[in-house]
């Protein structure tokens, strides 16, 4: 409790119970203000007939100024307290939405303090439409404007919920040379165009298999459904010292909630996630837009998990492995699994630590998922052990690659790498397939019969950036320098 003593000459110290600053309308509510004052009034039992003097004597010069114009010709001394505390001028409609449009934020305001003129400058709703029109996302605007019964609560909700899952799409899908510099001229004859696989069947001289019986002796492979891993399963170790993790959930886009629940529906349907009711470990989801209009759902582990763990360690192929295996290659096949982290099935004991915090519950993964550190090191270990020794066959990940010196040898290759799959639980996205093609990108590559070339669009891309203005941007572009240097006869100067 604040207690002030003021003391005259010849007089008694008086003590004062708290303490009431000068208004001001730009940080101040006046309704707040007055509420403040009269409990001020009562601590220190101030009585009816000085309250206009207490009122006139705490609101400041500026404040003061201002009610003496609006009462004139009388003064504020000869009004009530009840008629100044009521007194509330009829605004200028046209000039007070000249003021709040033309608001900007000064360089002595935080932000705090600049939404609270905005609010007190605001006529009804403008203050939403400002925000909506000012946001600097357009697909978050189109969402907006296509909201019924949209208020400033909900637009703020559903831009707070829009701009987190762009930052993890970025995340899930940035690549290096999204911000490169423009590096002298690189040569490069470009990559030749994709050939397409031919309608008539390749045929083997020495024992008659063709692409087309290849394919049709593995199509389990490529059946509805999705594949589970045999033999194994997806661990998560612990630090000593964990602690569990929970978050609530985060608000989803009206636009995209009822995706949001339908996919939900589908993965509990398909047992790759289970609801329950109690969880201590829980990350929050996050909701991925894909380019064809449905979503991807996956978890934060950032803020739980990945911190709590001990995080997986094998080693992943280095960009010189992949292409010094594909480098002698005349055809290429490129194989895309279904789900891919979804076909390895989680240790029973591990599953608690995935569970996900939803708007409409709970629920916890059965199958592995995007998002876990370990994921990347596991995954790799049991693809390089189900494909150990086929000659020809580069794996990064989810990522299959193989080629031959021939047709023969690519298709006999081709029947022992869909064969091991197979066996192993395996399933294949057909759709996303391609096989015995005359030249794949690869990792920012183009590679064909002739050897490795830079991609063409990538080396668009170096050419045609903006400066960089920040370190993030300049570090971006010397990793470009740095992985297409050797495509540059600068670099291979002495």
């Amino acid at each position: 409790m604040s207690v002030i003593f003021v003391s005259f000459h010849g007089t008694t110290s008086i003590a004062v119970l708290g303490r009431i600053e000068e208004f001001d309308p730009a940080q101040n509510d006046l309704e707040s203000y007055l509420e403040r004052l009269e409990q001020y009034f009562v601590a220190n039992d101030v009585t009816e007939a000085k309250r206009t003097a207490v009122l006139l004597s705490v609101i400041g010069a500026k404040t003061y100024e201002v009610l003496k114009s609006l009462v004139a010709p009388d003064k504020p001394s000869a009004k009530s307290y009840p008629d100044l505390s009521h007194f509330k001028p009829k605004p200028l409609t046209v000039y007070e939405r000249f003021k709040f449009h033309k608001a900007i934020q000064k360089d002595t305001e935080n932000a705090a303090q600049y939404i609270a003129k905005l609010r007190g400058l605001a006529l009804g709703d403008s203050l939403r439409d400002k925000f909506v029109c000012g946001l600097r996302s357009i697909k978050i605007q189109q969402c907006l404007l296509q909201t019924e019964r949209l208020t400033l609560k909900k637009a703020l909700d559903i831009a707070q919920t829009m701009e987190n899952a762009e930052m993890n799409a970025k995340e899930l899908h940035e690549q290096f040379t999204s911000k490169v510099q423009t590096v002298d001229k690189i040569e490069s004859r470009g990559p030749p165009k994709m050939k397409a696989v031919p309608r008539e069947p390749r045929k083997n001289s020495q024992n008659g298999n063709t692409l087309e019986s290849v394919l049709s002796k593995h199509q389990t492979l490529f059946s509805p459904g999705l594949g589970e891993i045999k033999g194994t399963k997806a661990k998560i170790h612990l630090k000593d010292d964990a602690q569990p993790r929970f978050f609530k959930p985060r608000p989803v886009p009206y636009a995209v909630k009822a995706k949001v629940e339908e996919k939900l529906r589908k993965l509990e349907k398909e047992n790759i996630i289970t609801k329950v009711t109690h969880s201590e470990w829980a990350a929050p989801l996050v909701v991925v837009p894909k380019e064809n209009g449905n979503v991807r759902l996956c978890g934060d582990f950032k803020v739980t998990i990945n911190g709590e763990m001990k995080v997986d360690q094998y080693p992943l192929p280095t960009v010189q492995d992949l292409f010094a295996t594909l480098s002698n290659g005349k055809k290429f096949t490129k194989l895309d699994l279904t789900q891919a982290y979804h076909q390895l099935s989680m240790e029973e004991d591990s599953k608690p630590y995935v569970t996900i915090s939803t708007h409409i519950g709970l629920f916890r993964y059965n199958r592995m998922l995007y998002g876990i550190a370990s994921v990347p090191a596991i995954f790799q270990k049991n693809m390089e052990e189900i494909l150990s020794g086929i000659e020809g066959v580069q794996v990064f990940i989810d990522d299959i690659r193989l080629t031959g010196d021939s047709d023969e040898q690519h298709l006999e290759r081709l029947d022992k790498v869909l064969e091991a799959l197979e066996n192993n639980g395996v399933k294949l996205n057909n759709d996303k397939c391609s096989f015995m093609q005359e030249a794949i990108n690869y990792l920012g590559h183009t590679i064909d019969a002739d050897g490795l070339h830079p991609q063409e669009d990538k080396v668009k891309a170096m050419q045609n950036v903006s400066r960089p203005e920040n370190v993030k941007e300049l570090r971006s572009f010397l990793g470009g320098v740095q992985y297409y240097g050797k495509f540059s006869q600068i670099f291979q100067q002495p």
